[in-house]
């Protein structure tokens, strides 16, 4: 790949001594050829009456090579699965790569400074605070801040992104060093390594072609028996299709009729307020109510609950 590169940014002046030993190199091939040619020609000539003698001679010797052929065979294709088996040991002992520790971490945000620290204090003062709404109320912090507040944070985000400039070009420096040292052995040990590529590539290709011939099997019987399916119930009456959209709707729980009351009063009070933070308010409510006042709403879904019994009796008489 490296020299084909070369090639094609050489010039033409760079080429012509290449394309002079190219034309020499014709020149010997043609001289060659005709010598060749006269040789066989005479050859043929006087080999001719000897080869009518030599026929009976040749049809027992034939039969006695073919049985020698079988047998080559046999023996190559038991080498060949030889040498599948232990590639395939070879490849599961191979491990992994390992990461690389080394590399160094990338920059931080000002944003992310800010949420480390003031994730910490709210989890001193709370320390049964759980994660998502401890980050949903550092959110909420960061978009009311002014901009004269949040410098001290993009302050510290400059220092970071230098510190991993730095940490970056030496990085970058240790790792051109190693691989130029192993760029010269990895193109020496190119060419062995292509051939027993080849030979995998080619037995994969093998196993695949099943495959793909065992799944063509598999779909043609299907396609049958869903024919044969096709034309049994064809003879059938087709049956009516219900109309779900009468279903009466299913019973709501007493969270569930708190839910739906709280949220629209909330929404209209204020509105930039976002759908998960809204329910963790709910939430915090309906854990801090007392038994007298979930009573109530627990009424209210036993009302629901008869009003769906009776709609579901007037549903199944309809149908």
């Amino acid at each position: 790949m490296l020299v084909a590169k070369e090639w094609r940014a050489m010039n033409e002046e760079d080429k012509i001594p290449y394309f002079k030993l190219a034309e020499e190199d014709k020149e010997r091939y043609e001289k060659e050829k005709k010598e060749y040619l006269k040789y066989n020609q005479e050859s043929s000539s006087s080999s001719s009456s000897s080869s009518s003698l030599s026929s009976s001679s040749d049809w027992s010797s034939s039969s006695s090579s073919s049985s020698s052929k079988k047998k080559k065979k046999k023996n190559k294709k038991k080498k060949k699965k030889k040498n599948l088996d232990k590639k395939k040991k070879e490849n599961k002992k191979k491990k992994k790569k390992k990461k690389d520790l080394t590399v160094p971490k990338r920059q931080t945000s000002a944003y992310i400074f800010f949420h480390i620290k003031r994730r910490k204090e709210l989890k001193e003062k709370n320390p049964s605070i759980g994660f998502g709404y401890s980050t949903m109320l550092v959110a909420k912090e960061w978009r009311a801040m002014n901009e004269e507040d949040k410098i001290p944070y993009f302050k510290l985000a400059e220092e970071d992104k230098e510190r991993y400039e730095k940490e970056k070009k030496e990085y970058l420096k240790y790792n051109q060093e190693s691989s130029s040292s192993s760029s010269s052995s990895s193109i020496l040990s190119s060419s062995s390594d292509s051939s027993s590529s080849s030979s995998s590539y080619s037995s994969k290709k093998k196993r695949r072609r099943k495959k793909r011939k065992k799944k063509k099997k598999r779909k043609k019987k299907r396609k049958k028996k869903e024919n044969l399916d096709k034309k049994r119930k064809g003879n059938e009456k087709k049956k009516k299709k219900k109309n779900y959209l009468d279903i009466p709707k299913e019973k709501k729980s007493a969270y569930y009729c708190f839910y739906t009351k709280r949220y629209k009063e909330l929404k209209k009070k204020d509105p930039s307020l976002i759908f998960c933070e809204i329910t963790s308010l709910i939430l915090q409510e309906w854990m801090e109510m007392d038994e007298e006042q979930k009573n109530l709403w627990v009424e209210e879904s036993d009302r629901y609950k008869k009003r769906r019994e009776r709609e579901m009796e007037e549903y199944k008489k309809k149908n």
